[in-house]
């Protein structure tokens, strides 16, 4: 079924309509976020890298209850972003237009589980979004796209080959319009999936890939693209990590990351511009009681792994690498307020010259979704805990001292 909805074309994301040097006075910014986070920015200026244009956005504005966005932004700069409502159980997306988040609501999804809403933007400027629909007794996964040149709605695109339905997903479109995803499907038990599509005219499903069966490590994965070199992580059911790279032979191969703990939750990958990978991953509980963050390279031909935190909450980092070749990963670290509250917070780590920088910014846990913007700009999506609900999150990250 085809359901055609509002027109991203009317929204500047592909336009480009509108100044880029504007304040950005958002609607459901939170003042004090806001001075927190310029305060961050100010002491962790000269380390090169600072947080900037923190806010909280409602995009349902109903004081909404928010799981697992994700986020991508155009070739202009325009970041955009895809989220779960749970109260009223509608899948939005949010657009940032000349200083404001225009909201789109997508569909009425029902109760659904898991990261299972993910979106890309083309070279071309087209959003792909895809996400399920728990609202009929067999959940799908359905594909938003306004690649035809109207916004429509495919729905059951990405389950229409297997049935089963990306509980824990990411998406991504290659230079040749080719449509990719990886997630979590669940029968009688887990497997980690691919498929692609060669466009969205054609919805048979291509490559189907069962990378990892029954995998326990449920969690958002990362699937990036390197060229139209498809990169994916997985942890095998004795807690193993491999690296999965499929090239332009389509045949899959696997690489073993040296591992001595099972990770929480899925590892992430980035790829230099060479095609040596970065893995990051989130190791459960050490002896002081925190989570570690570790990160593993094979830059110099054989893997190396370095820990970057030791008081980590359990949320999975994510990784990208810019276009120095430098990765950056950002994680939740656990800190104590001043109330002896534990607070988590937003930390960024990045290598410059074999040493790695490290910036605290906002509050924030659960799941991390970030991508690149212009000048090398991160542009992230977290949540935070407000009362009893989780609100989105927005920040944005900017290196350019380094």
């Amino acid at each position: 079924m085809r359901l055609a909805l509002i027109s991203l074309l009317m929204i500047p994301l592909v336009v480009g309509c509108g100044g880029d040097d504007e304040d950005k006075p958002t609607a459901g910014a939170d003042a004090d976020a806001d001075a927190d986070a310029d305060a961050d920015a100010d002491a962790d200026a000269d380390l090169g890298c600072a947080f900037k244009n923190t806010e909280t956005i409602d995009i349902a504005e109903v004081n909404g209850d928010y799981q697992c966005p994700a986020i991508a932004v155009s070739p202009l700069g325009r970041p955009a972003f895809i989220v779960n409502e749970r109260t009223q159980e509608k899948t939005w997306l949010g657009v940032l237009s000349e200083g404001s988040w225009v909201p789109v609501a997508l569909k009425d999804t029902g109760p659904t589980e898991g990261c299972n809403a993910a979106i890309d933007i083309s070279s071309e400027g087209h959003v792909y979004a895809a996400f399920v629909d728990g609202s009929e007794a067999t959940a799908v996964t359905d594909l938003v796209t306004n690649a035809s040149g109207t916004t429509v709605l495919y729905a059951d695109f990405f389950s229409r080959y297997s049935g089963l339905a990306y509980q824990w997903q990411d998406i991504a479109v290659d230079t040749l319009g080719r449509i990719h995803i990886v997630g979590t499907t669940c029968s009688f038990w887990c497997d980690l999936t691919y498929q692609h599509h060669d466009d969205i005219e054609y919805e048979y499903t291509y490559g189907f890939t069962v990378i990892e069966e029954s995998t326990s490590h449920l969690g958002r994965p990362a699937l990036v693209l390197s060229g139209n070199d498809v990169h994916v992580t997985s942890v095998d059911s004795e807690g193993s990590i491999w690296a999965n790279l499929l090239d332009a032979s389509e045949e899959w191969q696997r690489e073993a990351v040296p591992n001595s703990t099972p990770p929480e939750g899925q590892p992430m990958v980035g790829v230099a511009s060479d095609g040596s990978r970065w893995v990051a991953w989130n190791s459960p509980a050490s002896e002081s009681g925190s989570n570690e963050i570790l990160i593993a390279t094979e830059a110099s031909g054989s893997w190396t792994t370095t820990t970057l935190e030791s008081s980590a909450s359990s949320t999975a980092p994510r990784i990208e690498v810019d276009s120095a070749d430098r990765p950056h990963v950002m994680w939740h670290r656990e800190t104590t307020n001043q109330s002896s509250d534990v607070e988590h917070v937003l930390v960024h780590a990045v290598l410059v010259d074999g040493d790695w920088n490290i910036t605290e910014g906002p509050t924030g846990r659960d799941t991390i979704d970030m991508d690149w913007g212009l000048d090398d700009t991160l542009h992230i999506v977290t949540t935070d805990t407000s009362e009893s609900r989780q609100e989105v999150v927005y920040t944005e990250l900017n290196c350019e001292n380094l």
